[in-house]
């Protein structure tokens, strides 16, 4: 083995490893059936869909498209194998082809705590303090400090994608390194032209502006029954996050902690509202505490990964290759609990399946592809995250099902077949 292979071994992601996880781990057969949404996965669901493979040393390969799951399957094990694997629109007509056109796709976000660093104090280059962060150093890693944001942007989106337009099938899934995605998958969500994708990104949309922006949060009174709806999650964790994390009052000496700041902050504003005399107008009063929370806590979109509907974007079960952890779900009624630096990676799996080819030898179990890939992921910590995907593709086969009953019941009764 020369010195390249060796180097090769002891990243946290290499071909060895990804073989292994391709062949015995990755979820392919409930995979393909959550893509092709209740029809065969030979149907043009997806057969259409296209894929991106990034391949070796960052060889991005897109356009791709297959017949079914099994054609699926031989290509993402073909050398250079794919360490990345992107999911784009279904088109008219299979790709790639100078004719087709995207026809749907889900209705995706992406949400990256990277864009919170004007407000995220703790993972900073060089060390935890403000000025640090002032001088323009950013981070790409993660702490359970900051992570805080996530859980409270999965929490206010997913209820306003519930409750203001009644998307039932949506599936978060951990991106591996520092951020979570969502897919909305409800055909109607699917079918939305990139206006409509807009539009529904847009109202989602509080903090604008740049770093450089004095003021990035405006609100008039009274406030919009979203955004009342989203600040009770944020003052749930507001004082937690931003005052003790993140300590971003530090600047200011006169008291002991910025949790004591920020509660004499409070006091000020509370008086200058009573205050007859005051020099600030009411309108700007009545809302400052709610911008300065909302700027620092509220959810920040990837609006252009959103409106787009060509857009391809990071797969379920891909493998992150800075990281090695695998993208998994996210159950979001756990959300509080979801700690992402213990989610399943590529070694520690690949680990796990070779104690297991053991114990499959010593029975006299042979182990041939495919044929042990259900009791492979079930016996590793990977377990957990495929039931979680299972129930939710299991849901929307459910409900597509029961939609086409019902628009096959509706004709019957306007032909009079019924």
């Amino acid at each position: 083995m020369n010195d390249s292979e060796k180097e090769n071994i002891e990243e946290v992601v290499n071909p060895w490893l990804l073989t292994t996880y391709y062949k015995r781990l990755f979820p392919t057969h409930v995979y393909c059936k959550w893509l092709a949404y209740g029809e065969p996965t030979n149907s043009q669901l997806f057969s259409n869909r296209e894929f991106s493979f990034t391949r070796g040393n960052d060889i991005y390969c897109r356009h791709l498209s297959f017949t079914n799951h099994l054609e699926f399957e031989k290509e993402l094990l073909r050398p250079p194998i794919a360490s990345k694997i992107d999911i784009g629109a279904v088109f008219t007509i299979k790709v790639p082809s100078n004719q087709y056109q995207p026809t749907e796709r889900e209705l995706v976000f992406d949400i990256d705590l990277t864009d919170y660093d004007d407000v995220r104090f703790c993972c900073v280059l060089g060390s935890n303090s403000i000025q640090d962060n002032l001088l323009g150093f950013s981070e790409a890693d993660i702490c359970k400090k900051c992570w805080s944001l996530a859980k409270v942007a999965i929490k206010i989106i997913d209820k306003a994608l519930q409750d203001d337009f009644g998307f039932e099938q949506r599936l978060w899934i951990y991106s591996g390194r520092r951020g979570v995605h969502c897919w909305v998958c409800d055909p109607q969500a699917r079918e939305l032209q990139p206006s409509g994708r807009s539009a529904i990104v847009e109202y989602l949309t509080l903090v604008t502006g740049g770093e450089n922006t004095s003021k990035r949060v405006s609100f008039s009174q009274p406030l919009h029954s979203s955004i009342q709806r989203a600040k009770q999650f944020i003052q749930e964790m507001f004082i937690r996050y931003a005052c003790v994390d993140q300590a971003f009052l530090d600047l200011l000496l006169k008291f002991d902690t910025s949790p004591q700041r920020w509660a004499a902050f409070n006091r000020y504003v509370e008086n200058e509202t009573k205050n007859t005399k005051s020099r600030y107008p009411s309108k700007y009063l009545s809302s400052i505490i709610d911008e300065i929370q909302f700027e620092y806590c509220y959810p920040r979109l990837d609006v252009n990964v959103t409106k787009g509907i060509n857009h391809l974007l990071k797969s379920p079960f891909s493998i992150h290759p800075k990281t090695g952890r695998v993208c998994v779900p996210i159950d979001v009624t756990k959300i509080d609990s979801f700690d992402p630096f213990t989610v399943p990676e590529l070694r520690t799996l690949c680990q796990q399946v070779d104690a297991l080819g053991v114990t499959h030898q010593s029975t006299g179990i042979a182990q041939q592809d495919g044929k042990h890939r259900s009791k492979d992921y079930n016996q590793t910590s990977l377990k957990p995250y495929v039931e979680l995907f299972s129930k939710f593709v299991q849901k929307t086969q459910m409900n597509n099902l029961e939609e086409t009953l019902a628009k096959s019941d509706l004709k019957a009764m306007i032909t009079g077949d019924i």
